[in-house]
């Protein structure tokens, strides 16, 4: 969004990205390119290439993530039963899973609003650097987060103000607030003094 702004001559005071994952690498852009070609390869409908990838994040989902297979049994069991999730979920899952917790429909896969968010960064091709500041405030604990972003923090060395928030990538927002307030609350005072002196 700060990138269609300033393409269209608007002023952005402020860039902050908040423990923002960074633009997908080259291996995972090939994957959405190979998925596309074979969905028009097999004359595919416009809407298939987003599912295939939905069907196939959530394969390895299941696969991998003991938590995730046992909560889907249970919202399956659930949309069959009418029993609350929560009360499925304690419950150990040794069966065989179902056809539907596997090949879910569109619809059920389409509820996985990160995956969606995932598909449509995978296709973002930024040609250039961002032109103006960004800040960046990430949580102390997940070190990962930030690893992607080093070659785009040297390369605009002093256009890039870094803040480390206390906690997790989730207590930071809960259990420290406080401090994540008041450190927002400091480079939004500084970006608009930033404005105020140029204009």
């Amino acid at each position: 969004m700060a990138r269609q702004l300033h393409a269209a001559g608007q002023q952005v005071a402020l860039l902050a990205l908040f423990d923002s994952d960074y633009p997908a690498p080259g291996l995972r852009k090939l994957f959405r390119k190979v998925i596309v070609a074979s969905c028009q390869a097999l004359k595919q409908g416009p809407e298939k290439p987003l599912e295939w990838f939905l069907q196939i994040r959530h394969l390895y989902r299941l696969l991998r993530f003991s938590r995730y297979r046992h909560e889907k049994v249970a919202e399956h069991q659930a949309r069959q039963q009418g029993d609350k999730v929560e009360a499925q979920l304690a419950r150990p899952v040794l069966t065989i899973l179902p056809r539907a917790v596997i090949f879910p429909t569109a619809n059920i896969l389409r509820e996985d609003w990160p995956g969606i968010y995932e598909w449509m960064g995978l296709g973002y091709y930024p040609t250039d650097l961002y032109p103006g500041k960004i800040v960046f405030f990430w949580d102390e604990v997940d070190l990962w987060r930030r690893a992607g972003w080093r070659t785009i923090v040297a390369s605009k060395n002093d256009q890039v103000e870094t803040h480390i928030l206390r906690g997790s990538h989730h207590s930071c927002r809960t259990d420290y607030l406080d401090g994540f307030v008041a450190t927002l609350h400091s480079s939004l005072q500084a970006a608009q003094k930033s404005v105020s002196v140029r204009v």
